[in-house]
C-alpha cells in the first residue's frame, strides 16, 4: 500500500491524477523477483482554503503581508498555510477613515473656558483638543479665541471722573440710586453736579464691565454763581447763543443738554472768557445750560425758537 497525502491533488505512479480520499486505486509493477507487485494507493487529499481579512482603520493599516495602505483596499493578498498543512489565501477588505481637523472660532470677554478645561485670559491660535469623529477616528480641533478685555480704571480729578478705557460707549451711573444711569453723561469723562458715588459702565465689542464705584464731594462749592457772574445773551435766540464770564475762567466746563437730559454740547473752559455756540440746526425747543467752575455751578434756560 503506497500512504500519500497530498494538498487539492494528487498525481499517482498510475499517471492519473486524483482530487479526492481514494483507497482503491491498484497499480502493478515487478518486483525483484521478476513477479508481478501489485501496489494499492491509500490517499487523503486536504485542501487549501480561502478566508477574507475584514478591517477598518483610521488614516493607515499595516497588513500580516507587512505593507502599508493609506486607502481601500479589496485586493491585496497573503498566502499561510492552513492546519492541515495547506494553502490558506487571505484577502484584504480594507476600509480606510480619516481623521479630521477644523477649527473653533471664539469670541469672548474677559476669559473663556474651552472644551479642554483651560480657562485662557488671552487670545490664542495654537490650543489643540482630540476628539472623535463619526468615523471613530480623531478629530483635531484647533481654538481660534479673540479675547476683549475693558480697562475699568477710573481716574479722579476733583468733581471730574476719567475712564481710562479710550474706546466704547460709556454710560456713568449713580451708585446711590441703585447704579442708575445719568441722563447725558455717556463721555468718556463726567463731572459731578452733586455729592456722590459715581462709576461708569462700559461697553466695547458686545462686551459690558463697570467700574468701581467712587465718592465726588463738590459741596465745597458754592451751589449757585451769581446771576452777575455770567450772562447769556440772546435769549431767547434764533442760532447763536454767547455765554460771557465776569472773569477768565480755567478748569471749568460748559454744557447744554435737553430736558431728557441728554447732552448735546460741551466745552472745556481752560482761560476763556467768552464762548459761542451755534445751535441752529437744533429744533425750537427749551434747552439749559450747566456750567461747572471753580466759582461754582450755574444753570440757565435757553429757548431756541
Amino acid at each position: 500500500t503506497d500512504i500519500q497525502t497530498a494538498c487539492n491533488s494528487y498525481t499517482w505512479i498510475d499517471g492519473n491524477s486524483y482530487a479526492s480520499n481514494n483507497n482503491t486505486a491498484t497499480y502493478t509493477l515487478t518486483n525483484a523477483a521478476g513477479c508481478d507487485s501489485v501496489v494499492t494507493l491509500n490517499l487523503t487529499i486536504n485542501n487549501s482554503t480561502t478566508g477574507t481579512d475584514i478591517q477598518t482603520a483610521c488614516n493607515s493599516y499595516t497588513w500580516i503581508d507587512g505593507n502599508s495602505y493609506a486607502s481601500n483596499n479589496n485586493t491585496a493578498m497573503y498566502t499561510l498555510t492552513n492546519a492541515a498543512g495547506c494553502d490558506s489565501v487571505v484577502t484584504l477588505n480594507l476600509t480606510i477613515n480619516n481623521s479630521t481637523t477644523r477649527t473653533d472660532i471664539q469670541t469672548a470677554c474677559n476669559s473663556y473656558t474651552w472644551i479642554d478645561g483651560n480657562v485662557y485670559t488671552l487670545n490664542n491660535n495654537v490650543a489643540t483638543h482630540t476628539l472623535t469623529n463619526v468615523a471613530g477616528c480623531d478629530s483635531v480641533i484647533t481654538l481660534d479665541l479673540t479675547i476683549h478685555t475693558i480697562d475699568t480704571i477710573v481716574t479722579q480729578s476733583g468733581v471730574t471722573l476719567m475712564a481710562n478705557q479710550t474706546v466704547g460707549v460709556y454710560q456713568w451711573i449713580d451708585c446711590n440710586n441703585g447704579n442708575a444711569p445719568i441722563a447725558g453723561a455717556t463721555a468718556q469723562s463726567f463731572t459731578a453736579l452733586a455729592n456722590g458715588d459715581y462709576a461708569v459702565i462700559i461697553t466695547v465689542n458686545n462686551c459690558i464691565d463697570t467700574s468701581s464705584c467712587f465718592n465726588v464731594v463738590v459741596s465745597s462749592i458754592p451751589t449757585t454763581m451769581d446771576e452777575k457772574t455770567v450772562r447769556v445773551y440772546p435769549n431767547p435766540t434764533i442760532g447763536q447763543v454767547t455765554i460771557e464770564f465776569e472773569e477768565v475762567i480755567k478748569n471749568g466746563k460748559a454744557r447744554l443738554v435737553d430736558v431728557n437730559g441728554r447732552l448735546l454740547l460741551e466745552t472745556v473752559l481752560d482761560g476763556q472768557q467768552t464762548i459761542q455756540w451755534n445751535i441752529n440746526e437744533f429744533p425750537t425747543a427749551v434747552y439749559f445750560l450747566e456750567l461747572q467752575t471753580s466759582k461754582g455751578i450755574y444753570k440757565k434756560k435757553i429757548i431756541k425758537e
